[in-house]
């Protein structure tokens, strides 16, 4: 069914992420052993709830040896997100004094853009407008409490609307606020998506409906809104702007995120963002330690993840992170760049390697 135009609620992922090529593919630099040939008693394939940490107390009986046989390595881009599958490369520690396990001659950290398609179900951010012009289940002529799929209910518009038999609207709970990390302001609020209703007649004040799909089970209260398309699959697109943006906030309740998160970002449509637009991730200072005071400005910016554009709103986008070298969080920021993600032809690149 078609969206009607004053719907804002946001569609997240819950399940596939396809790649068109190799899904968080990083373009990893040319390497090469300074050891001897690796045999399959020094590699190991991870298994699912591994991590560094605990490969580092089985093998060396010490947990806090993760960040050097990370160091050695380099595979790996994110040591929060290994799979079962990756193999790792056990380093005894009685080799370590002869020098770097791997010799590479550009930065491991890869800043190629991403070739994703991405798929999936809703959940949903909605803003406080629409958050304002939202109905309710008022009323239900069934005799219980919890309601569910065939049940019918009477619903009501606070704000006058013309509604027709047969029309389809989103059922939705609020889960938490949603506020600039930066200037306090809110901004809207996370939902869950609980169901469809459909119109069965609108010809008094209280709108008749029958809740034709259920997630979870519905009560007296539940808010409803104008309907969206359960499921998307969105693909890389040109930038066609350069937009300065923030992560606003994310569905996830982790302090860190990583790849396959979803987060919103403060920039949408009104600023020139599109679907499948690809932001950049910005990070600068030193991995580990404190920079010191008068120092952050003299050091460049880094690209530290990518984020791409699911579902861009008037002043709001969400989108999905495809690629992370470390962990990302709300507050960071992040850049569109127009040309990001475009193929150079050989004469550029021939052009790019005599400068």
């Amino acid at each position: 069914m078609k969206r009607l135009a004053l719907f804002t609620l946001v569609r997240l992922v819950v399940c596939c992420i396809a790649p068109s090529s190799v899904y968080g593919q990083t373009d990893e630099p040319d390497i090469v052993s300074t050891y001897p040939a690796i045999t399959g008693e020094r590699i190991y394939i991870v298994e699912e709830g591994d991590t560094l940490w605990d490969i580092c107390d089985q093998f060396f009986d010490d947990a806090h040896f993760w960040p050097t046989l990370w160091a050695f390595n380099p595979q790996i881009t994110n040591p929060h997100w290994i799979y079962p599958g990756d193999q790792v490369v056990i380093i005894p520690k009685s080799m370590l004094n002869k020098g770097p396990g791997f010799v590479w001659a550009r930065s491991r950290y890869s800043e190629k853009a991403t070739d994703v398609i991405v798929a999936g179900r809703s959940k949903g951010f909605i803003p406080e407008k629409v958050f304002q012009e939202s109905g309710k289940i008022r009323y239900s002529r069934e005799q219980k409490q919890y309601l569910g799929q065939y049940d019918e209910v009477y619903i009501e518009f606070y704000i006058p609307k013309k509604i027709k038999r047969g029309e389809e609207f989103t059922l939705y709970r609020v889960e938490s606020d949603v506020k600039h990390p930066v200037t306090g302001d809110m901004v809207g609020y996370k939902v869950r998506h609980l169901g469809v209703a459909k119109v069965l007649g609108a010809e008094k004040r209280f709108v008749k409906a029958l809740l034709f799909t259920t997630y979870e089970e519905i009560e007296r209260g539940t808010l409803v809104t104008d309907i969206f398309q359960q499921q998307f699959k969105v693909g890389p697109s040109a930038n066609t702007a350069n937009v300065d943006a923030v992560i606003l906030d994310a569905f996830e309740d982790n302090d860190y995120l990583g790849e396959h998160h979803y987060v919103f970002l403060d920039k949408g449509r009104n600023d020139g963002v599109q679907v499948g637009n690809r932001f950049v991730v910005l990070d600068r200072g030193d991995g580990y330690d404190k920079v010191e005071s008068g120092d952050m400005e003299d050091l460049p910016d880094e690209n530290v993840g990518e984020i791409m554009v699911v579902e861009p709103y008037d002043n709001t986008s969400l989108g999905v992170v495809t690629r992370s070298i470390g962990e990302l969080a709300v507050g960071q920021r992040c850049a569109l760049r127009v040309g990001y993600g475009k193929e150079k032809s050989p004469q550029e690149q021939a052009k790019q390697g005599g400068e």
